[in-house]
């Protein structure tokens, strides 16, 4: 005898065995960790829980009404694991770095700067052509 746990999949009661439904708590947990910060959080966590209530209903039917430990196993790696993210953060930097700024690429890699073809700016001629006291 097994002792089953009666769980609501987005709206819809299921029977899981008690190991199914501890596979299936931590799977929700570490999604709902995973999206703490997305703003659309509720409703993808209500669509992961319709996807894995459709693929319970795959399981269940007029003879069998509980999804077993092996059965949950294989729709949790049908929808694919979540990994949770690191909690270390990165300081936000306070002045760009030059991996920040975009890279010349094709002509422009190749300009140099051009001098003047004009001659001595205004200021320095006049500077030159002042009288002697």
């Amino acid at each position: 005898m097994r002792t089953v746990i009666t769980v609501s999949l987005n709206g819809t009661a299921y029977q899981l065995e008690t190991a199914a439904h501890e596979q299936l708590d931590e799977y929700l947990g570490v999604a709902e960790r995973r999206l703490a910060a997305n703003p659309d959080r509720a409703e993808i966590l209500s669509d992961l829980e319709q996807a894995i209530a459709d693929k319970c209903n795959r399981h269940l039917g007029a003879h069998k009404n509980v999804v077993t430990t092996d059965e949950m196993a294989g729709i949790l790696t049908e929808m694919g694991r979540w990994r949770v993210a690191p909690t270390v953060r990165k300081p936000p930097r306070t002045a760009p770095t030059p991996e920040d700024q975009p890279q010349p690429t094709g002509w422009m890699q190749q300009t140099q700067p051009v001098a003047s073809v004009h001659g001595p700016s205004i200021a320095s001629t006049k500077a030159r052509s002042s009288p002697a006291s």
